[in-house]
């Protein structure tokens, strides 16, 4: 389980290659001056000092150590046997003090058994998926892994073991920022919308304000998603639907007690969805049980913005009759007097362009 040799015996081992390529230079000096490999001084149990080399890119060889292990040990028709007791595998998982050892192990495990087995790795080691160690590793898994290798069957387990807790919880959250704007990526922004939605004002508001929060002073992945929301020379080439995933995780942003992220966010969508007046209508469809009246009562001046800033009027009337059926269409009409305005301009405006209107705006 060492991660080292001796130099002596790793130069013997070099030198007994190099002989086939070449017998004139030293292959492993080389390879320690170029920065592949450091050389160290490590004390034995026997009692004695010793030059040591290991590899200087620590995940690198967590990755061939753990490609090594599956290859030689891993049974692909019962990959559960596999990591049971008195298999090789399991000494590395065997619990929790030696998980937090192997942690390197365990990542590359979560990133490369999905992709042999179609098994998570908590799944093989059920008694380990509990542990620090391994739920960090199944989120930090997620950036590097394909996405076909995500089973829907995760989110049980994020349920259960991540969501629940602040840190796993944050993290969580800053991971997805990889993967928002993916369409078939089982945690692109939908995921965040969807877990968004199912809270009440109150509750979400507790974690989610402060998160952002400090997300936008401190790790500024929002800032930077925001303001590349808002160069329509970055943006142009991105597909619908992606737009449209961009445009669910800036209107969240909305709610935010910062007012230059608020803003900030809102010119963004005007950016992403000016001349796509049906993303506008699927947004607006998308938020329209949303619990907090802030979100709601930008999204409909962004909607407006949108409106007078697009030249392509396809789509206006289909807009206009949404916003008059959502809006004014009913017994009980929405309170807030100026998301009501927003509302009205859209409808005004399109029939100030010669858009003829199927329903009575007097």
């Amino acid at each position: 389980k060492q991660n080292f040799l001796e130099y002596e015996e790793a130069n013997i081992l070099f030198e007994q290659e190099l002989k086939k390529i070449s017998n004139k230079n030293r292959l492993l000096d080389n390879l320690i001056s170029e920065g592949i490999f450091n050389k160290n001084i490590n004390y034995l149990s026997t009692g004695k000092y010793v030059e040591v080399i290991f590899l200087a890119y620590q995940r690198f060889e967590d990755h061939l150590t753990a490609s090594y292990l599956l290859e030689k040990y891993l049974d692909k028709t019962n990959p559960q046997k596999s990591f049971s007791l008195g298999h090789p595998l399991f000494e590395y998982v065997k619990d929790e003090s030696e998980c937090n050892k192997n942690k390197g192990l365990v990542e590359s495990f979560s990133i490369q058994i999905p992709e042999l087995t179609n098994f998570e790795f908590y799944e093989l080691v059920p008694s380990c998926k509990e542990f620090y160690s391994v739920t960090e590793s199944f989120l930090e898994s997620l950036i590097w892994r394909k996405a076909d290798s995500i089973k829907s069957s995760s989110k049980t387990y994020l349920n259960e073991f991540i969501l629940p807790y602040q840190n796993t919880l944050k993290r969580f959250f800053d991971i997805l920022f990889f993967f928002l704007l993916i369409p078939e990526h089982p945690y692109n922004a939908n995921s965040i919308h969807n877990y968004l939605m199912n809270y009440s004002l109150a509750d979400r508001d507790s974690w989610w304000i402060p998160y952002i929060h400090d997300n936008f002073l401190y790790k500024e992945s929002i800032n930077r998603l925001v303001e590349w929301a808002r160069s329509s020379d970055d943006t142009i080439f991105i597909c619908e639907e992606s737009r449209l995933l961009l445009g669910k995780i800036l209107s969240w942003l909305l709610s935010s007690s910062n007012r230059y992220l608020r803003d900030n966010s809102s010119k963004a969508i005007i950016s992403l969805f000016s001349n796509k007046i049906d993303l506008v209508i699927k947004l607006l469809k998308d938020f329209e049980s949303v619990n907090d009246p802030y979100i709601i009562e930008r999204l409909y001046g962004i909607s407006y913005g949108c409106v007078l800033r697009s030249t392509n009027h396809s789509n206006l009337l289909e807009l206009s009759k949404y916003v008059f059926d959502t809006i004014f269409n009913k017994d009980k009409i929405y309170p807030n007097i100026l998301l009501r305005d927003y509302a009205r301009g859209i409808i005004e405006y399109t029939s100030y362009l010669g858009i003829k209107i199927d329903f009575d705006i007097t």
